[in-house]
């Protein structure tokens, strides 16, 4: 029989792995929001490093730097598709997974 402990783990394994194949499909079939496509034509081919060092280079509030360099990176990889173009976001949700697992056992304990 499995621990209590073992029992909390699995159902957080098996709710991370319909997360992420939730996430992979919601990327793949839903239409892009006005406020992606802003971000995308707005940010697709600008240089993501200057946004770190120069104060006057901020020119919107839609760059969120870590999502704006996965969209760079997998547009150069797989095109302008939305799937391509969100998937930095779906690989986070393992992480985010994990994260939740780690809160609820510290605040279990």
């Amino acid at each position: 029989m499995l621990s209590k402990l073992s029992k909390t783990r699995v159902v957080f394994l098996i709710l991370g792995v319909m997360l992420f194949v939730v996430s992979l499909i919601r990327a793949n079939n839903l239409s892009m929001t006005h406020d992606e496509c802003s971000s995308i034509f707005g940010l697709i081919h600008e240089d993501n490093y200057l946004f770190l060092f120069k104060k006057g280079e901020w020119l919107t509030a839609n760059n969120h730097w870590l999502n704006t360099m996965s969209f760079q990176f997998f547009h150069l990889l797989f095109g302008m598709k939305a799937l391509a173009l969100r998937f930095g976001s779906v690989l986070m949700a393992p992480i985010f997974t994990y994260a939740t697992y780690f809160i609820c056992k510290k605040i279990r304990s």
